[in-house]
């Protein structure tokens, strides 16, 4: 069975094969998970791009480790999702 390169191996390759310098393939990495608490008391977390840019807002979570759950599943699975429209209406 072949060996599946981690979210980050993946990323960089990818990059790397679309002839993207190793300056911007880290750039792009350089988004980072905030935690945090809001007005309700809710854990909640918030992905920020390179640039300070908001690109993923978390649900409400009850308890912290919850939180954490979420965002490991997002570094597992984000790299392996595909693109999917659909018409516009509700979420």
């Amino acid at each position: 069975m072949p060996h599946l390169a981690s979210g980050k191996q993946y990323l960089v390759l990818r990059c790397r094969s679309r002839g993207l310098p190793d300056r911007e393939v880290k750039d792009l990495m350089a988004g980072k998970f905030e935690l945090y608490t809001d007005e309700t008391g809710m854990h909640r977390f918030r992905l920020k791009a390179s640039n300070g840019s908001v690109v993923v807002t978390g649900d409400p979570q009850e308890s912290r480790d919850d939180c954490i759950k979420s965002i490991e599943s997002i570094r597992k699975l984000a790299p392996y999702a595909e693109l999917k429209e659909s018409a516009a209406g509700p979420a």
